[in-house]
């Protein structure tokens, strides 16, 4: 069910996003042809990994102010 802001279905698009990236950037750190490329890529992954429960938890914290 969707909220009259549309919110959980910007959750969601919001979490396929960050999943779809945090894939780019791990597939980049395999590739990648220098060790420091690829920590890079790999901590670019976790970061946008991370980025998904906290989508979930704001918009919780959202629907509680409004």
């Amino acid at each position: 069910m969707t909220g009259a802001t549309g919110s959980k279905t910007m959750v969601g698009d919001d979490q396929a996003y960050f999943y779809k990236r945090a894939e780019i950037e791990l597939k980049r750190a395999r590739q990648a042809t220098c060790p420091e490329a690829s920590t890079v890529h790999s901590q670019l992954a976790k970061a946008y990994l991370a980025r998904i429960p906290l989508l979930a938890l704001d918009s919780t914290i959202k629907a509680g102010v409004s």
